[in-house]
């Protein structure tokens, strides 16, 4: 079958798959972004406590994905995200946000079809959560896997795809970035553009709202308060996925580091990126198989969380992470060639 049928084929099964799952409403994580937008549209500070009320309350509305947790804390992301989302922003309430999902999930299936992964990596339990709940997560993983594909022949575009992806969601693309600008030889082109992007967004950003940083920041610490005891991270990690990202399989490696520093909400679809960007490196079988472990883990967390409180951390630790950080170190699990990164042009 040819690649564009198969790819479209793919993309109206999932989404049907996303809509059966949760007829009643889109996932609500990407609620407060495209409803900022909206806000931004008519001419209101998203950051204002009357637009926070506004997004607490459908936090917990009728629908599918209710967040009791959500509805203590409104907006965390930046005002760039909700800038970055003004086409969405035109839309009414569910529309705009099946539609910010859809983008992210077409974009993803590109990213697939690009790095030469099998599309039924969809299936994994870590992009059906993230497109279940909608997490923005979805949309920031597929523009940093297409700025690293076109940093060699457009590094214009690469930069510019990278820079949209950290101004929705900075904290989960930062090493990523990195990565990009030192295995590309364009890496001044890729920088110029990302920051080029950025300053733009950025500025008007400040122009709109003068003060949003702060209130943003606010909210992050408010965020980390509230939602503590799930935020996980692997700092000890980190040791191997350097060595991974030297001698066995760069991209994977960094992903592995990228999770490893970052305090991430521990349920599947906070580990996509390492799922997405360990696919490229290893074999078939060897892909199938850590998409097994993660739907064993969710099943078993769900069981599990009802006895034993503290076995979030361990659950995830033993169905993504380590799963993942062994098969990128053992080259029967990696295909017979490796790419490694590219000098950096001097």
């Amino acid at each position: 079958m040819p690649s564009l049928p198969r790819t479209l084929i793919t993309y109206v099964f999932v989404l049907v798959l996303v809509i059966q799952i949760h007829p009643t409403g889109p996932g609500r994580d990407a609620m407060p972004i495209v409803q900022s937008a909206r806000f931004l549209w008519a001419g209101v500070d998203p950051f204002s406590a009357p637009a926070q009320a506004v997004m607490r309350e459908l936090f917990v509305s009728e629908g599918a994905w209710r967040c009791v947790s959500c509805s203590k804390i409104g907006m965390t992301y930046p005002l760039t995200a909700a800038i970055v989302a003004l086409p969405f922003g035109l839309l009414p309430y569910d529309l705009g946000e099946w539609a910010f999902c859809a983008a992210g999930l077409l974009l993803l299936l590109l990213l697939l079809r690009l790095l030469c992964v099998p599309f039924w990596v969809m299936t994994s339990i870590a992009v059906l959560s993230a497109i279940n709940v909608n997490n923005p997560i979805l949309m920031t993983t597929a523009l940093l896997g297409l700025g690293l594909v076109q940093s060699q022949r457009r590094p214009v575009w690469a930069g510019v795809l990278i820079g949209l992806a950290l101004l929705i969601k900075p904290q989960s693309g930062l090493l990523l970035a990195g990565y990009v600008l030192w295995q590309t030889p364009h890496w001044r082109q890729v920088g110029v553009s990302m920051l080029t992007t950025g300053a733009l967004v950025g500025g008007l950003s400040l122009l709109i709202a003068p003060s949003w940083v702060g209130d943003w920041l606010a909210q992050v610490q408010l965020y980390r308060s509230v939602e503590a005891a799930a935020l996980q991270s692997f700092p000890y990690m980190l040791p191997l996925a350097l060595w991974i990202m030297l001698r066995r399989a760069p991209l994977g490696g960094v992903a592995l580091a990228q999770t490893s520093l970052i305090p991430a909400i521990a349920v599947p679809y906070s580990f996509m990126p390492l799922i997405i960007f360990a696919a490229p490196h290893l074999r078939a079988w060897a892909l199938f198989s850590l998409c097994v472990i993660g739907w064993a883990w969710s099943t078993i967390n769900s069981y599990a969380e009802l006895y034993f409180p503290n076995y979030r951390h361990a659950g995830v630790l033993f169905g993504f992470v380590l799963p993942a950080a062994l098969m990128l170190s053992v080259p029967l699990f990696l295909k017979p060639t490796v790419e490694q990164p590219a000098a950096r042009a001097t």
